[in-house]
């Protein structure tokens, strides 16, 4: 039982830091000017952007304190669809 417990804990801790490791080879800078590579969502908004989920603001501002409009949302939405 012992050997069990061992391998699935070796296993699942591999699994984990594969996918660490791909998520950091996504994390590449953002065009936005108000999103540091060290904040928290830098990951998700350089993936969103990457994949042209999100455009962020004709000013290069992603806008990261602001509340999400309907109509930003909504976009949002649509383009997830019609990939």
């Amino acid at each position: 039982m012992k050997k069990v417990t061992r391998f699935i804990s070796l296993l699942l801790t591999t699994l984990i830091l594969i996918t660490f490791l791909n998520f950091q080879s996504h994390a590449t800078d953002t065009k936005f000017n108000d999103v540091k590579t060290s904040d928290w969502f830098h990951l998700g908004v350089t993936i969103l952007t990457q994949q042209g989920l999100i455009d962020g603001y004709p000013d290069g501002s992603f806008g990261p304190g602001q509340t999400i409009t309907v109509g930003e949302f909504l976009t949002i939405v649509v383009r997830s669809y019609d990939r």
